[in-house]
């Protein structure tokens, strides 16, 4: 369904999707999972007959502007340094929970931190955004998730430590 919001959304859940569907190896996952894409491609489907375009406005007016591939990815770098330079928190809990998730031998965090990498990426490629930080908040609020699984498995001066950090920032 959150794609039906933002269609770029899909990066975040594939990975997760993905995974779940491997470990249940059944044909009942794959029609689960194309009940849960029913509502997107119903959306497509209207959105081809009624508008003629299968994606939002903003994907062709932004993304094929004739503006090259390299601008969109200096812009990108700049976006990440302005979100570093006006609120850092995001970006920091953002890699942290990534570092954590990497090193976990349980692929679900793994997923979905390939999940929020694939978005950090396609955050670099379309060149961020106008408005400051905007695209990392469904960013952080995932690493946030992902940062709270792992709190069961820190040593008390581990969360001390993370706390004081917090705190710091």
């Amino acid at each position: 369904l959150s794609t039906l919001n933002r269609i770029d959304s899909i990066l975040f859940f594939l990975p997760p999707l993905l995974y779940l569907l491997y470990k249940q190896r059944v044909i009942r996952g794959l029609w689960v999972g194309a009940a849960g894409f029913a509502p997107l491609l119903l959306w497509e489907l209207f959105s081809l007959f009624y508008y003629g375009f299968l994606f939002p406005n903003t994907y062709y007016a932004k993304l094929h502007a004739g503006v090259p591939q390299t601008l969109l990815f200096n812009q990108g770098i700049l976006y990440y340094l302005n979100s570093l330079s006006w609120d850092p928190v995001t970006l920091v809990v953002t890699f942290t929970s990534l570092a954590f998730a990497l090193t976990q031998s349980d692929a679900k965090p793994r997923a979905l931190a390939v999940g929020i990498s694939l978005y950090l990426f396609y955050i670099l490629y379309i060149g961020g955004d106008f408005m400051s930080s905007r695209f990392f908040s469904s960013v952080f609020f995932a690493s946030v998730i992902l940062i709270v699984q792992f709190l069961s498995q820190f040593t008390p001066q581990q969360k001390y430590l993370l706390a004081g950090m917090i705190l710091f920032l």
